[in-house]
């Protein structure tokens, strides 16, 4: 399994997180897919690490229009958190 560089959103009200990273099976004739993990914010002001509460996997395709739709929703890009 090969990782890459993970890509985040944070909620309007910041307190809860996004990792958006892509993950291609070296040894699979499938399509690509994202792991999308779910995490809320720690600390008063986020100063410590999410806690990820939860990981799924999308096909390449609708992890996209799953970015879009938070975007529309006032979610924004940040920095990794974990």
């Amino acid at each position: 399994m090969t990782k890459e560089k993970s890509y985040w959103l944070i909620c309007p009200n910041w307190v809860e997180v996004q990792s958006f990273t892509r993950n291609i099976s070296v040894n699979s004739d499938r399509d690509e897919f994202i792991y999308i993990d779910q995490g809320i914010v720690m600390g008063n002001y986020g100063e410590k690490p999410p806690l990820m509460k939860k990981r799924r996997e999308m096909k390449i395709n609708e992890a996209r229009k799953y970015w879009q739709k938070l975007i529309t929703e006032g979610w924004q890009q940040t920095e990794p958190k974990w």
